[in-house]
């Protein structure tokens, strides 16, 4: 719908982009550019220097998986927004409705390839691991003892809040 809103307006086609953090940039899309376009777009964007190990995914809320599809790099990306206004059932039950789905396009990390204990040197690099990975943890994908856990949200007020510092972190302060 609104690619045809877009067309009568003579305006270009803007899609949304979410990331881990669940910001989002707007890219312009044509009828021709690939997924693999966009993907290498939004990696000049974001200056991100392994795209190869990172995707595009189309995120819905609809239809049986409920999950995350890696999208084809050949793809036509207006074929995958297309696909988006086909009805679905909503959910698996038996007499579940038919409806359109909510689609997000989401850019994110694909295939680890470092070594294990490697940390990346590139900051886009690692604020991308460090946002999904959060995330994960926090849906619950990733399973984490009780210690691990407190370790993690050790880390997450180091990265948010950084060092102490008793005249802004008084009692309180995180309220």
């Amino acid at each position: 719908e609104e690619e045809i809103q877009a067309l009568r307006a003579e305006q270009p086609i803007m899609l949304k982009i979410y990331f881990s953090d669940h910001s989002f940039k707007n890219f312009q899309v044509d009828e021709d550019l690939l997924v693999s376009d966009l993907l290498n777009t939004i990696s000049a964007t974001l200056k991100v220097v392994l795209i190869d190990t990172y995707a595009l995914y189309d995120v819905s809320n609809g239809g049986a998986n409920n999950n995350a599809v890696v999208l084809d790099p050949q793809l036509k990306v207006m074929q995958v927004m297309q696909d988006w206004n086909k009805k679905v059932k909503l959910n698996n039950k038996p007499f579940a409705k038919k409806g359109i789905a909510k689609h997000n396009m989401v850019f994110s990390k694909r295939l680890y390839v470092d070594k294990i204990g490697e940390v990346p040197q590139d900051p886009v690099e690692l604020h991308l691991l460090y946002t999904q990975a959060k995330g994960c943890v926090l849906r619950g994908k990733y399973a984490v003892t009780d210690t691990e856990a407190l370790l993690l949200a050790a880390l997450t007020l180091q990265i948010e809040y950084g060092n102490h510092n008793p005249e802004k972190h008084t009692a309180g302060f995180l309220r």
